[in-house]
């Protein structure tokens, strides 16, 4: 009888925990907002903690690359450039990779703005982001990330 009791309330405390764990759609949009707060509150240590070691950002349409450690640099230096920079996300979509279920991909808008222009930003730049993301076994990082312009 005491056996059976323990077993009953291991089982249901394992249900609660699996019940309450966020779903990996949920955790990785949460992770784009944080990401996009961090560069607004100038933390760009946040951001770089979620970038994978084999991180790769595609530019002009895949023509160049960078990797973690030179995406970093120009964090930093978009950082010190810009001392009055926003980045707004919109219409996040997350899809889970149907095999691995420790991959996924987001697709979202950046809306980018930095400078001082009174009543509306200096600068001002719109994008359409795809991103891979990895689950390393205790959160979620970029692996690979595309800009395009979205007004072009």
């Amino acid at each position: 009888m005491k056996h059976t009791r323990f077993a009953a309330v291991l089982l249901c405390a394992l249900v609660l925990t699996a019940c309450s764990k966020t779903p990996p759609e949920e955790a990785i949009e949460a992770a784009i907002h944080e990401m996009a707060d961090a560069v607004t509150e100038r933390r760009g240590a946040v951001i770089s903690a979620r970038l994978a070691e084999d991180f790769v950002l595609e530019q002009y349409g895949g023509q160049s690359t960078m990797d973690r450690r030179d995406t970093q640099r120009m964090m930093a230096g978009l950082l010190l450039r810009y001392q009055d920079i926003r980045v707004v996300i919109t219409n996040v979509s997350v899809t889970l990779d149907p095999v691995r279920d420790d991959q996924a991909e987001a697709t979202f808008n950046a809306l980018v703005t930095g400078g001082h222009g009174g009543l509306l930003p200096a600068r001002g730049q719109l994008f359409r982001m795809s991103t891979d993301w990895q689950h390393d076994g205790s959160d979620w990082q970029v692996v690979r990330a595309s800009a395009r312009r979205a007004l072009e």
